[in-house]
């Protein structure tokens, strides 16, 4: 009886082999995943080799980065066809902070201003919605709403106010592929990915990302990989690209930015252009004159490659009105990024330079 107990089992055993077999031969190869290629804009790199530019990298080797063309501070935008569409800040010669609007042609990456902008409002997130074709932007960091973007005009027309409940507030966000509206809370530990209820502006979490999000950050959903991107900033000097599961909020990491880390603001996936470009947006109006960007490394005061003590001494002798630096200069020595040179910054300078922290 034990005998052929186990000739039956062996026969079992054996059929399931084959068809296993089987199924493997007829079967497919397994899918193999092209890179995605992201592009985005550099607005901070501590080798100062990027800042102000247009990047490209790719989300299996994000490290290795191509420089593409200039552009003024930017931190959200989102492609439509063959072009890209954002909003710009800087400053006039009047010293006049200037919110212009722009886009970019994707087959050369030519920026063009045509001189309409938002007022005085802050566009922090943009994502383009293709199941209602519209373009929508996240505004005001203090008190968030989400706007439609007219892309003739640079209108912004609030949809809804955004209830923050317990969150600190919003950094970026995305629509992925089934319309929902999704954000990245601030925090300094670990940040929740969270849906926006686009009738009521309440917020519902999707998950926790593990990861922290308080500086700079941009993120946009490719529907290729039904991933959200993340391009994720923990510090100026250090920098990361994550994917994230937009169900669940799981990340997973791509790698750093940049050999030497950089933080990326208007983060989207590449578009694939026809063969035929999309009709160019006709300008309303004649296009501003732009100033170049300006090149700084954080915390090197006097521009000399390195952060020393020397660099300290003058942010020191800067905040107590000693000397006057020049707009590098305090780009360069406002390393906690609060909008002027002080005390506080000298001496952050100078325990970095004495090595007794990492980062600013």
């Amino acid at each position: 009886m034990k005998k052929i107990f186990a000739f039956l089992l062996a026969a079992a055993l054996l059929l399931c082999t084959g068809l296993v077999v089987a199924e493997t031969i007829s079967g497919t190869a397994p899918v193999t995943k092209d890179p995605v290629k992201l592009e985005g804009y550099s607005i901070g790199d501590r080798t100062g080799d990027t800042v102000g530019k247009w990047i490209a990298f790719t989300d299996d080797n994000p490290s290795e980065v191509e420089t593409l063309t200039a552009n003024l501070t930017t931190y959200a935008a989102a492609c439509v066809g063959d072009y890209l569409y954002g909003y710009c800040y800087g400053y006039n010669a009047a010293g006049e902070l200037i919110t212009d609007f722009y886009y970019v042609d994707m087959r050369t990456h030519v920026t063009m201003y045509p001189g309409a902008n938002s007022g005085s409002e802050f566009v922090f997130g943009m994502a383009y919605n293709r199941l209602d074709e519209t373009m929508y932007a996240l505004v005001d960091e203090d008190h968030p709403y989400v706007a439609t973007v007219d892309l003739e005009t640079a209108e912004l027309t609030r949809v809804v106010d955004i209830d923050l409940g317990s969150y600190l507030g919003l950094m970026t966000f995305a629509i992925d592929g089934e319309g929902n509206f999704l954000a990245l809370a601030m925090s300094a530990l670990s940040s929740r990915l969270l849906k926006i209820d686009m009738q009521t502006g309440a917020l519902t979490e999707v998950g926790n990302t593990g990861i922290p999000c308080y500086y700079a950050q941009s993120m946009t959903y490719d529907y290729d990989t039904d991933r959200i991107y993340w391009a994720q900033c923990e510090s100026p000097t250090s920098s990361g690209l994550y994917w994230l599961d937009p169900r669940t909020a799981e990340a997973t990491s791509c790698g750093q930015i940049g050999p030497d880390g950089i933080e990326v603001t208007a983060l989207y996936v590449a578009p694939e252009l026809g063969d035929e470009p999309d009709p160019s947006p006709e300008p309303t109006e004649t296009p501003i004159e732009t100033e170049t960007p300006i090149e700084y490394m954080l915390g090197d005061v006097d521009a000399d490659g390195e952060v020393t003590i020397s660099d300290a001494i003058l942010a020191m002798r800067s905040s107590i009105g000693t000397i006057e630096l020049d707009e590098a200069q305090i780009l360069a020595g406002d390393v906690n990024l609060d909008g002027a040179v002080d005390v506080t910054d000298a001496l952050l300078i100078m325990r970095y330079a004495m090595d007794l922290i990492q980062s600013f």
